[in-house]
């Protein structure tokens, strides 16, 4: 949009310089003739003595509106000089904004491309940071999970030595038990052994009382 009001401006600059070098132009034309009639009526002048005649009257008239034609042409140059030096007054302050915009336009160019620099450094920073973290919580994962491993690995293994010493304890049990059972029984068949022999020692003292007694009768019968 900036460059089709230069364009436009340039143009209208153009054809304003154009019309003051025509008027210029004409100007000039209008002054060569004036000056050839102006030559004209002096010598025209200088040969009649008498009154002015019809044709230096009518001179006279074309002098008059060769003037006022001039006069409109130096007017209108000068409008169109002060016309143009306006345009350029307002064509140099338009290109100073301008050349004030391109310079604001390049300086916030220049920031935003270094914010943008300095977010995408941000960035890969904090990719980086991520990707360690990751790697870091994905070790860390692992170490837990061969941790919980081990840890299921050796409660099970308790378990089962748990099962297996109450499996072994029920077993000692059940064996202390039967021993015990067979030593209460061994025990009591050695009370009755130890009871009959008991019985029979008496009965053996008894009879050797009694064959003592025997004895000493029959010893007593030969003596």
């Amino acid at each position: 949009m900036c460059d089709d009001g230069n364009v436009l401006e340039e143009s209208t600059n153009e054809q304003l310089l154009q019309m003051v070098i025509e008027l210029k132009f004409q100007n000039e034309f209008f002054k060569s003739q004036f000056e050839g009639l102006k030559s004209q009526h002096e010598a025209e002048e200088n040969s009649q003595e008498s009154g002015e005649s019809a044709d230096v009257k009518e001179l006279h008239e074309k002098i008059q509106s060769l003037n006022r034609e001039l006069n409109e042409e130096k007017q209108t140059r000068g409008a169109a000089e002060i016309a143009l030096e306006h345009l350029r007054g307002e064509y140099s302050e338009a290109d100073a904004k301008a050349q004030e915009l391109s310079l604001k336009l390049a300086e916030a160019q220049q920031k935003l491309d270094q914010e943008i620099k300095e977010r995408e450094e941000k960035y890969t920073e904090l990719d980086s940071k991520f990707q360690r973290l990751h790697k870091r919580a994905k070790q860390r994962i692992q170490e837990v999970q061969k941790e919980k491993d081990d840890l299921e690995a050796r409660f099970h293994g308790a378990n089962e030595a748990a099962k297996q010493a109450l499996s072994e304890q029920s077993s000692l049990k059940q064996e202390l038990e039967r021993t015990r059972q067979q030593a209460n029984e061994a025990l009591k068949a050695m009370d009755a052994e130890r009871q009959q022999l008991r019985s029979a020692n008496n009965k053996n003292c008894v009879v050797h009382c009694n064959l003592k007694k025997v004895l000493l009768r029959h010893c007593n019968r030969h003596f």
